[in-house]
């Protein structure tokens, strides 16, 4: 089956009261207000909450899109750097000073445009200041796309963890503008695909089959494939959070590998890639891969799917995504470190972990009665 791009794609979102649209297209950006009642923006300033990386790529472009769009606001363009050291209450508290220096009222607007960590840092800012503002989510990766600008998570990291420290805060518009991915490295499009792997492997087998037979298209951003990949992504996590927004029990199946990447990325202490550290996509396909493969030896899997971890595994490796610890830059695995770090995951339940499981391609499951020594146990098998 093949599919077009003749025109954007829009995916209806609802939370009680509140909804709006996630856009998926090409030179969005640009045609801001066709997608927004341009009347709803209210206040003088428009902060532009941007990270720094796209005015290397773009210099002022982006900010003069936006300016055309709304020539009776003052656009303040204030820089973020990507990576999870952004994500800290150093940079929450400066960022939030600044907006605040920009007059911000109460019916103000602010428009994210980055990646995740822009997204989840300029979101958190939208959440607390003044109690709450409006803000535009304008992802400009693979990964921002398909996970994080989607479903009103909003936060920063601590020393205990990551995003312990945030709030559910729904975004107003999401604009995934797939020009935006020309100029992201490969490594960055492979840690995208590893969450829309995630979708098919919890959600539909009929997607991850669709992965298999499109994955190379998809690698090499082929625009109506991942076009595609992106709308599916989409509506397969917003079936989720629009049951169970505030992550109480469904939307937890969403964080099936994360329980072992976000201990992944503790450990090399959320450094970026070109640090000898990993991408979060990256961590979060080792993680896929360690649960699909805790789940096998649990025996939580139908006897039909042995095959589940092998298939997993194939299709990671297409998307060019490490499957095993030993595929990550070098380190001196603990598992009493890697516990550590999972018993502070936020998913933890009465002090007992949490974890999403297989049962079978397509279907996930969430299991709160693991013992502990049978993780000590799997981790030891995999930590060698």
């Amino acid at each position: 089956m093949s599919y077009s791009l003749n025109k954007p794609i829009t995916i209806p979102l609802r939370f009680g009261t509140h909804a709006y649209h996630v856009v998926v297209g090409h030179g969005l950006l640009a045609n801001l207000v066709d997608y927004i009642d341009r009347e709803k923006i209210k206040g003088a300033t428009l902060p532009l909450v941007i990270d720094v990386g796209l005015t290397n790529h773009y210099g002022e472009k982006i900010k003069d899109d936006i300016a055309n769009n709304f020539p009776d606001k003052t656009i303040v363009q204030l820089l973020v750097t990507a990576g999870e050291a952004s994500k800290s209450l150093l940079r929450y508290a400066d960022l939030s000073e600044k907006l605040l220096a920009c007059g911000l009222e109460r019916q103000s607007w602010l428009l994210a445009v980055g990646g995740g960590v822009v997204g989840d840092l300029a979101g958190f800012c939208a959440a607390t200041l003044l109690r709450g503002i409006n803000f535009i989510q304008v992802p400009t990766t693979l990964l921002a796309m398909v996970d994080s600008s989607v479903g009103g998570k909003t936060g920063i990291n601590s020393n205990m963890g990551k995003n312990l420290i945030g709030a559910f805060h729904q975004p107003s518009l999401v604009l995934a503008d797939i020009d935006f991915l020309k100029t992201l490295p490969q490594a960055e499009v492979s840690a995208g695909i590893a969450e829309i792997i995630k979708y098919g492997a919890i959600m539909s087998e009929d997607f991850f089959q669709w992965l298999e037979v499109n994955m190379e298209k998809l690698v090499a951003l082929d625009p109506a494939t991942v076009s595609h990949a992106i709308e599916q992504s989409v509506k397969m996590k917003a079936e989720v959070v629009m049951q169970d927004e505030k992550e109480s029990s469904r939307r937890m199946l969403l964080n099936f590998g994360h329980t072992f990447a976000h201990a992944i990325e503790a450990e090399y202490q959320y450094k970026r890639l070109w640090e000898d550290g990993v991408l979060h996509g990256q961590a979060v396909a080792v993680g896929m891969m360690l649960a699909a493969r805790f789940s096998e030896s649990l025996g939580k899997t139908n006897d039909k799917t042995n095959n589940i971890s092998a298939r997993l595994e194939k299709l990671l490796q297409r998307a060019k995504l490490p499957t095993k610890l030993s595929d990550l830059p070098a380190y001196e695995w603990s598992v009493d470190a890697m516990l550590a770090h999972m018993q502070h995951d936020k998913k933890v339940s009465n002090q007992q972990l949490v974890f999403i499981l297989l049962k079978s391609l397509g279907e996930a499951t969430i299991d709160k009665t693991i013992p502990l020594p049978a993780v000590q146990d799997f981790l030891s098998s995999v930590i060698k």
